[in-house]
């Protein structure tokens, strides 16, 4: 119960109030974006399947463990933000990554059948 600076704690108390908002709003998007990608795994399957030599099984498959690489990673990005120039790496990584994973899986289907 020391006193404190009312000045030097109140900066760092905003900085980490935008931070946890920050990280609130990340983790409701990944959860909307969970939820979309759950809603519409039977499309995703049809589609991937239609693409390329897949069956139905092995692109449920294949998507179904993406999808959980996805969000076995999800804390690694959360951890590397800190290093990664904060939360505003992290926002421009999140899309740009999920937006390459979908063209090589696009292409891979296509070109190979497989993955």
């Amino acid at each position: 119960h020391g006193s404190r600076d009312p000045a030097a704690g109140g900066a760092a108390g905003e900085w980490l109030e935008g931070q946890s908002v920050a990280v609130l709003l990340i983790g409701l998007w990944r959860a909307l974006e969970v939820g979309t990608l759950h809603a519409y795994h039977s499309v995703r399957v049809q589609l991937a399947a239609s693409m390329g030599s897949l069956s139905t099984r092995s692109a449920g498959a294949l998507l179904a463990s993406n999808d959980l690489v996805a969000i076995a990673l999800l804390p690694l990005l959360m951890l590397s933000s800190r290093s990664l120039n904060g939360l505003r790496a992290l926002l421009v990584a999140t899309p740009v990554a999920s937006a390459v994973a979908v063209a090589v899986l696009l292409l891979r289907v296509r070109s190979h059948g497989s993955v």
